[in-house]
């Protein structure tokens, strides 16, 4: 999978994703970006949820990020 792309759709509002933490780093540190760390659940990978920062109110996002972690965070 190219990782890159994928961010850069993230970056664009095309969706959100998950990702290697390694590779949304910088972006996390520009603040264009969004993370939660989610690889304390049954990821074998640091893995993060990424999306842009515009949309962090957005309601809908919310209710997928808590569905995620609640999956995931076991």
């Amino acid at each position: 999978m190219d990782y890159e792309n994928v961010k850069q759709m993230v970056l664009q509002n095309v969706g959100i994703s998950l990702l290697p933490s390694r590779f949304v780093q910088q972006e996390q540190l520009q603040g264009t970006l969004v993370t939660i760390d989610i690889s304390q659940g049954t990821f074998t990978r640091p893995t993060l949820l990424a999306y842009p920062a515009e949309k962090a109110t957005d309601l809908r996002l919310a209710s997928f990020i808590d569905w995620v972690i609640q999956h995931y965070d076991h």
